[in-house]
């Protein structure tokens, strides 16, 4: 059952053996992900934030395609991008409990750029394995929709 599952998933959302077209959906996708990340987050261990990647794209976009594309598509392994460091910033002054602290996890840009790449590709067909009672994951559906529904209808039956 393993097998087959992954042998679906894996042909379901490879790009290798598609055509053309396919493979420029993800390319477009790349570019235009790259343009909402913040220009000063996400700096890479090289130092090199999303800026460096937007000013840049003109020189370097075509190898970050390629790169994402093989990364897409199983063709190399993820631990090069798959590094996130933790850090703990102070709520209060002086904190003497984890709780005083937010954790943030700073990950490089390319590994931002494939979670946001795959997360939009999730979002076209979401909304049509979610159903439409279910309002969470959804962009434009609330969880606060169901509790609001929940509350009409004890109301209509009083």
């Amino acid at each position: 059952m393993e097998v087959i599952a992954r042998s679906y998933f894996q042909n379901l959302f490879s790009a290798g053996g598609q055509s053309t077209a396919y493979g420029e959906i993800y390319k477009g996708g790349i570019h235009s992900v790259l343009s909402e990340i913040g220009p000063t987050k996400a700096p890479s261990e090289d130092g090199f934030p999303a800026l460096f990647y937007q000013k840049c794209w003109h020189v370097i976009g075509e190898d970050v395609i390629s790169f994402c594309l093989r990364l897409l598509n199983g063709g190399m392994d993820v631990s090069s991008i798959n590094t996130i460091h933790i850090v703990l910033i102070s709520k209060i002054a002086n904190p003497s409990n984890i709780t005083h602290f937010w954790p943030i996890s700073l990950c490089n840009v390319l590994y931002k750029l494939m979670a946001n790449v795959i997360a939009n590709r999730f979002r076209e067909v979401l909304e049509k394995c979610i159903d439409v009672a279910q309002s969470t994951f959804v962009l434009g559906r609330l969880t606060s929709d169901n509790v609001l529904l929940a509350y009409e209808i004890l109301h209509t039956l009083n």
